[in-house]
């Protein structure tokens, strides 16, 4: 059977849902083509929805190694980082503080290549956040400001970008904190780990952080809250 005709029919075996034969036909896809590297992401995103995470980084890290300059695997690599970060919330600190610093690392490789890939802006204030580098997070807030667009994205930026100034003692302006006040779009939680921000509010609680910043932090965390559709 051609290369050709094996994608197809893995791409028939993806759209079904039969992920165990996708993967069996691109393993052999692989060893007739080993320097593919769009190959190994079709294979990492298999990995992927088999939750096997390891296997997914080591398929794209070779893809990132054959084809450095493409940045939809460096996209791949950072999503599923976030993955494996929001599956163990158990992790010690410094797993937890690896895995966010590789996430930074990848999504900072995207807007590097291509800014437009406005997602991977918010993706690396989140992990300053979470490494409690407010500095750095506000920074890249600011600098992402011409590339946020979207009218999401740009509640969700004014909800880091808020939590940033915040911590980081600068003051919020109106402009910072408008879209939060956009009450006609909803938000899907699950999209953004906010189960982590709000570790992490009750972590700098718990360890004596400035109290009049951590209710600052949490009024604004409340005015997303407002938008979300699939609280639990």
């Amino acid at each position: 059977m051609t290369t050709e005709k094996l994608k197809e029919k893995a791409d028939e075996f993806l759209n079904e849902k039969k992920y165990e034969k996708a993967l069996g036909l691109y393993d052999k896809i692989i060893s007739d083509h080993p320097l593919n590297a769009a190959y190994y992401t079709e294979r990492a995103c298999i990995y992927k929805f088999l939750d096997d995470l390891e296997n997914a980084i080591v398929n794209t890290s070779k893809a990132i190694e054959l084809n450095p300059e493409r940045s939809i695997n460096y996209y791949l690599r950072g999503s599923i980082y976030l993955k494996k970060l929001a599956q163990d919330s158990q992790l010690i600190r410094s797993k937890r503080h690896s895995i966010l610093e590789q996430i930074i690392e990848d999504y900072s490789s995207v807007v590097e290549r291509n800014p437009n890939f406005q997602d991977s802006w918010l993706h690396v204030i989140q992990a300053y956040l979470l490494l409690h580098n407010w500095k750095k997070a506000v920074e890249i807030y600011i600098k992402s400001s011409p590339y946020v667009l979207n009218r999401k994205y740009k509640i969700i930026r004014a909800w880091l970008g808020c939590l940033a100034l915040c911590f980081a003692g600068d003051p919020i302006e109106e402009l910072d904190e408008k879209p939060l006040w956009d009450s006609c779009e909803q938000i899907h939680q699950n999209n953004w780990n906010m189960a982590m921000i709000e570790q992490l509010l009750h972590e700098l609680s718990a360890d004596g952080f400035d109290l009049l910043k951590v209710n600052e932090a949490k009024r604004i965390h409340n005015m997303l809250l407002e938008r979300i559709v699939d609280k639990k």
